[in-house]
């Protein structure tokens, strides 16, 4: 059987950080086109953008740190 290749976790820490800071973006950049803060919408779609891309950041960033002790 072949080897199973591990992807090193910084490849969807990084992906997650970029999911962060589209969330940011997408909601202050529509408060500041349309001068609306409290669009349910883009407020919706936002929250899950930062929710998702803080979780996946923490829980990616505890890997690469247990990764890092293991080679050590």
């Amino acid at each position: 059987m072949p080897e199973e290749v591990k992807m090193p976790a910084f490849i969807p820490r990084t992906f997650y950080t970029i999911i962060l800071i589209f969330g940011i973006g997408l909601y202050l950049g529509w408060g500041i086109l349309y001068n609306i803060w409290f669009d349910v919408g883009v407020y919706a779609i936002s929250v899950l953008l930062i929710g998702f891309g803080l979780v996946g950041m923490l829980l990616y960033s505890h890997l690469e740190r247990q990764e890092l002790e293991e080679n050590d």
